[in-house]
């Protein structure tokens, strides 16, 4: 190894330590100042692969060993810049509060690790004898490895003092709002900019605006990324709610039935009494036959809400029920004992849910109040789940495919759909294993 190639190494040695004890500085101070909602792991991951990356691969070894072309410049200028915009992300994933205050905080964390690292960087230039005193990335030196260990140190002193205060840092209220959006969305951009001019120094403007596309295209990618992780935290969100009310909703239905078992038990237990006092034959079987139809209709009275084992696919078919007979509509359910396989619950209750409120939506437009009907039919055949409805209806009533198509696309699928002259069906085959 050559003496220019040791050089450099050692200047990215000191480099590498330097930027994560400021990273370490400023993760330190804003959970002093937020709560977590997640590990740290991810994030430590990423600020790790991008001081290895983007800071030391694309500015140190690439230019050493290919040298400073435009391209390398370039697209050095548009990971940095997006790495920047990036670390908000992770903030906000990791951080609760919203985002102005993450932002906020995430800013004066930066902008107060930055003075702190600044501060010991001149120090411990000063102490090991080097002409630049703010070189960051000079030459590694054994004394270098204090700068870190006093860091830590003071972190902790510090942690110490305001640990009586820690609860009111964090719930202290944001004021000055519409400023702190402005040093929010402003500390970043300011950041950005001073990079492009200082890529303007070392490359072209045909460089900067290459740059600026390259990092216009990756935030896009990034922003769809989130968008899509977004949409379905919130998917995520508004099932859970569902699971909520229909957890509500089939305890009242147990709690009902209980109830109404208790009682028909005392008015059975009554009964018996008087059929054992009977000495008439007749009498006695008479009393039999009664007893034994109201203990059937009892029965079926308990068994009316139950079409299934899984208490929250039952919960959604009892919910249903109460609704179409509130808009008087006959609602048959029939259910084999079936298993869902790799079909998610969630998916499979939100299917149930979409045919269901087209049965509704079905019966409302059919003019014959009478033969307002909804028929639901699930079955298991070797590998295949097979869903059948049919619903009363309208003249005009179509089922539109589009409505299963992210079901069938994720199962591998099919919908068979049908139309009478009253009636609309529909049949859907998901692969469950």
């Amino acid at each position: 190894m050559s003496a220019e190639e040791l050089s450099l190494y050692s200047g990215m040695l000191r480099y590498f330590i330097l930027s994560v004890t400021n990273i370490y500085t400023m993760i330190f101070i804003m959970c002093h100042l937020l709560e977590k909602r997640r590990s740290l792991k991810v994030f430590w991951l990423y600020a790790l692969g991008k001081i290895l990356i983007v800071n030391i691969f694309f500015c140190y070894i690439l230019p050493f060993y290919i040298g400073k072309s435009v391209w390398i410049q370039t697209i050095s200028t548009s990971v940095v810049c997006v790495a920047a915009l990036l670390n908000y992300v992770l903030f906000v994933y990791i951080f609760e509060g919203g985002f102005l205050r993450i932002a906020v905080t995430a800013c004066g964390a930066e902008i107060l690790a930055s003075i702190i690292g600044y501060f010991m960087m001149v120090i411990f230039n000063l102490l090991e004898g080097r002409g630049h005193l703010t070189n960051f990335a000079a030459e590694f030196k054994g004394w270098d490895l204090g700068i870190p260990v006093l860091i830590i140190s003071l972190l902790t002193l510090l942690e110490h003092c305001l640990r009586p205060f820690e609860m009111s840092l964090k719930g202290f209220e944001l004021k000055h709002r519409k400023l702190l959006w402005i040093v929010a969305v402003g500390y970043p951009l300011l950041a950005i900019f001073t990079m492009l001019i200082d890529a303007r120094k070392n490359t072209s403007v045909t460089g900067v605006i290459y740059s600026i596309f390259i990092s216009s295209g990756l935030l896009l990618v990034i922003y769809q990324i989130v968008r899509k992780y977004q949409n379905k935290v919130c998917h995520n969100q508004q099932f859970l709610n569902i699971q909520r009310r229909l957890m509500v909703v089939h305890y009242e239905a147990v709690k009902g039935q209980i109830n109404k078992m208790e009682s028909d038990q005392q008015l059975i237990e009554g009964q018996m009494v008087k059929i054992s006092q009977t000495n008439d034959t007749v009498a006695a079987s008479k009393k039999i036959e009664e007893y034994l139809a109201e203990l059937k209709e009892s029965y079926e009275e308990v068994r009316s809400g139950i079409y299934c084992d899984n208490w929250m696919i039952d919960a959604v078919l009892c919910t249903q029920r109460s609704i179409f007979e509130h808009r008087g509509i006959h609602f048959e359910c029939k259910m084999q004992k079936f298993s869902l396989g790799m079909i998610e619950e969630q998916d499979f209750i939100q299917l149930l849910l979409k045919l269901l409120d087209l049965g509704l939506k079905a019966n409302q437009e059919t003019e014959m109040s009478e033969n307002k009907i909804v028929h639901l039919g699930v079955s298991a055949v070797k590998n295949q789940l097979i869903i059948k409805f049919s619903a009363a209806c309208g003249k005009k009533m179509q089922i539109p495919k589009r409505v299963f198509r992210e079901y069938l696309k994720k199962y591998s699928g099919t919908v068979q759909t049908g139309k009478g002259e009253s009636r609309v069906s529909c049949a859907l085959s998901l692969q469950r294993e």
